[in-house]
């Protein structure tokens, strides 16, 4: 039961994060730039832990930005 749970949380917070990227991506590309620039200012470390947790949205920025 636990992991279910966990699970339809997971998808529902990648699927909202996916979403405001779209969003994002068709209204007002200069927040990709800056939510990027953001990411990258971080230290190392908080970048390692969000990066893994969220890893397709994070090589989704990654990729728009290259």
């Amino acid at each position: 039961m636990t992991n279910r749970v966990i699970n339809l949380v997971a998808f529902a917070v990648l699927t909202i994060l996916w979403l405001a990227f779209a969003a994002t991506l068709l209204f007002n590309q200069g927040i990709l730039d800056a939510a990027w620039g953001s990411f990258r200012g971080w230290p190392l470390i908080l970048q390692l832990v969000v990066g893994l947790l969220i890893l397709p949205v994070v090589v989704g920025l990654w990729i728009w930005e290259t």
